[in-house]
């Protein structure tokens, strides 16, 4: 796999990053994927997060409620038969 600026990418994961926009005041954590070069250092990550919350807990408990609803097995919603998705907290 090769990054946008054409450098080889070794492999990815899914790793939480702390975001802290104004100095302290408005900290929060996002899940990313993060992409490694073939020395493993890191090379870039997703702008905007797969998941967001206030702490590690909170994106820990989310991931736990999304997988049991998969396992729910509900059937596939189709986007042509819903209304607007919800915007992002952040």
């Amino acid at each position: 796999m090769k990054n946008r600026n054409g450098k080889e990418m070794l492999y990815w994961d899914y790793r939480i990053i702390e975001h802290d926009e104004k100095a302290g005041t408005n900290r929060w954590f996002g899940l990313h994927e993060v992409f490694y070069d073939k020395n493993g250092r890191i090379d870039c990550f997703t702008e905007k997060p797969i998941i967001e919350g206030d702490s590690f807990d909170d994106i820990l408990n989310e991931l736990t409620h999304m997988v049991n609803d998969l396992r729910n097995k509900k059937p596939i919603l189709l986007m042509t038969e819903i209304s607007k998705p919800a915007k992002s907290k952040r």
